[in-house]
């Protein structure tokens, strides 16, 4: 049974609302040089030239003086989710910018934030709650008690002090049990989950993962764990009826550890696992039962874990063939290889704040995402590659991954081109860095398995550019098949 601590400060209620660069809504419509309509929708202009949005359609810009038309296009804002249709995206730290992100997506707060964490340290987030709840957003906080008792850690009085609602909980079921969650509630239907704590180490150094979904389903799962957290209580999550592309369980109560061996059992080509701390016996099982079924298992896990006395999965493992890449983040003196993410299949993933251990499994108040998605899944396994490169594995083609050159898809959602306007995707180095034209707002490309592209998209012409994106996108190449299908924004 357990017991719980609370020092609370007026109960909020939650919500969320995510911006990855853009958001739903109207038509944004730009036009090239010369006259535009003036309209209701937003509008922006192409490199410096143009009109403004007319109602939400777009046409041509027309010519002055006899001089040749500029052809124009138009933008439909959209975030530029990882997988569209689930409105789903995942960022890795430290290359993606992680920190920018999550207080972007706070950022966007209108009615309420509620945060359950482990731990929060980043001044940056302690004052962006502070704003927004002196601009009348509701803002909730729940953390874990022992933590913030150390000396060290005085986000929970900062906050407290300056008027923000801070609950603080007690997770007594073991000796070294704790409430581990690391998951923002925005407005109400906007979630951010995954493997980081706030701090600047990692956001910035580690490695972590960190999926943002806009899905009012699993936000309220997540309110009622908080809710649960809040009240002492705890009990089993709802079934999901069927299969959803995505879903989200709590630990204890909903048995993460059968959840990651169901999956392991139900391996038929790759397993690859990145955990920060790996030993409960099942899962070690598990992994060891897969390689014997001739699936490809790979597994990195961070050294200073790993070669702590008395833990000793990853020599079980290497002894059984399955190739284990023992990680040291030095990032800093407390970095990490701090992920914590399954992908099977190069379809299935599980992911969250969970460590596969005892005290992870069966005492923490943990969350574990399932995704059942290859969009998501080749993110995943981009950054495994990023991991295996970083951390001197052996070399990929001989732990029985593919290497050469890939196909990989790029496409653009939101733009409309008129009759010579293109679409032109540039990458910061490497493949595109002379600027490749897409066909329309397609293009078909070959890249090399586990490099990493840093690119933006440019609205060009004969005459010269109409628009550059405010923003960038990545794309990390798996050590994988393929073929890889990337769907980009494009932001104005």
């Amino acid at each position: 049974m357990k017991r719980w601590a609370h020092l609370s400060i007026p109960l909020l209620v939650s919500s969320l609302a995510f911006a990855c660069g853009g958001s739903d809504g109207t038509t944004d419509t730009t036009s090239g040089a010369g006259a535009g309509g003036t309209g209701g929708g937003s509008s922006s202009s192409g490199g410096g030239m143009g009109g403004e949005a007319a109602g939400g359609m777009g046409g041509t810009a027309a010519g002055t003086g006899g001089m040749p038309e500029t052809p124009g296009y138009t933008v439909t804002p959209a975030v530029s989710w990882h997988n569209p249709s689930m409105k789903a995206s995942v960022h890795f730290a430290p290359l993606d910018g992680v920190e920018d992100h999550v207080l972007a997506e706070l950022g966007q707060a209108t009615t309420s934030i509620r945060l359950a964490f482990f731990n929060i340290r980043l001044p940056e987030v302690r004052d962006l709650l502070i704003a927004k709840k002196n601009a009348g957003v509701t803002v909730e906080v729940v953390l874990d008690l022992d933590v913030q008792a150390l000396s060290f850690n005085t986000m929970a009085d900062e906050l407290t002090q300056a008027g923000v609602n801070v609950i603080l909980v007690d997770n007594d079921s073991a000796s070294e049990s704790t409430m581990h969650n690391k998951v923002a509630i925005v407005d109400g239907h906007l979630v951010m989950t995954g493997s980081a704590n706030y701090s600047y180490t990692a956001l910035n150094l580690s490695d972590e993962d960190l999926l943002t979904i806009d899905d009012a389903t699993i936000a309220g799962r997540y309110a009622t764990e908080i809710d649960e957290l809040i009240a002492a209580g705890q009990a089993p999550s709802a079934p999901y009826p069927g299969t959803p592309a995505v879903e989200a369980w709590m630990g204890p109560e909903d048995d993460l550890e059968t959840k990651a061996v169901a999956l392991l059992d139900n391996a038929v080509s790759s397993a690859f696992l990145a955990m920060f701390q790996l030993n409960t016996s099942p899962i070690v099982d598990a992994l060891l039962a897969a390689k014997q079924r001739g699936v490809n298992v790979i597994v990195v896990l961070d050294e200073k874990q790993a070669t702590t006395p008395g833990e000793d999965a990853d020599a079980t493992l290497a002894a059984a063939g399955i190739p284990v890449v023992l990680a040291l983040n030095t990032g800093n003196d407390v970095a990490e290889m701090h992920s914590k993410f399954l992908v099977v299949d190069h379809s299935e993933v599980l992911m969250g704040s969970a460590n596969y251990t005892n005290l992870g499994v069966f005492f923490n108040d943990e969350n574990m995402v399932a995704l059942h998605d290859a969009h998501l899944a080749a993110r995943f396994e981009g950054k495994l590659a990023n991991l295996l490169d970083t951390y001197n594995a052996p070399a990929p083609s001989s732990l029985g991954l593919t290497t050469g050159m890939l196909p990989v898809d790029f496409s653009v959602s939101n733009v409309t081109l008129d009759p010579g306007a293109e679409l032109v995707i540039v990458s910061d180095g490497g493949a595109f860095a002379m600027g490749e034209p897409l066909t329309g707002t397609s293009l078909s490309a070959s890249l090399e398995a586990g490099s990493r592209i840093d690119y933006h998209y440019e609205i060009r012409h004969a005459g010269g550019t109409l628009a550059v994106e405010s923003g960038a996108h990545t794309f990390t190449v798996p050590y994988s098949p393929g073929p890889y299908a990337v769907v980009d924004a494009f932001q104005p």
